[in-house]
């Protein structure tokens, strides 16, 4: 069994980031997760440190998805979202930036430790 993570970076149209929020938590994971393989996601929002450089929109969207994967071959799993979402199975959405389009990294894990 091979474990990793699909990394998404995106951003929502400026102004709509709760109908952003709330599309992405109750509508794009789930149908996500109903891809064989995908056993969890989580969301994360960037936050700058005091002393920090800002993100530069160039390198970093302003939201990033992990969604763990453990699967008997992970780019199978990845080829099966990525079929999904050509059939027009998983639900689009005006919320997300056109100006500033999704990225997305699939991952193998390669170590794993628990402190």
């Amino acid at each position: 069994m091979q474990r990793g993570v699909l990394l998404v970076q995106t951003a929502p149209v400026p102004g709509r980031e709760q109908d952003f929020d709330r599309w992405y938590n109750t509508v794009h994971v789930p149908q996500i997760l109903q891809t064989p393989g995908f056993v969890a996601g989580t969301r994360f929002r960037a936050v700058t440190a005091p002393g920090a450089s800002p993100l530069a929109a160039d390198d970093w969207r302003p939201y990033l998805a992990v969604y763990e994967i453990a699967a008997p071959d992970l780019a199978a799993s990845h080829a099966a979202l990525l079929g999904r979402m050509r059939a027009g199975e998983l639900a689009r959405s005006d919320v997300i930036s056109a100006e500033l389009p999704y990225r997305s990294q699939l991952f193998e894990r390669v170590f794993h430790a628990r402190g």
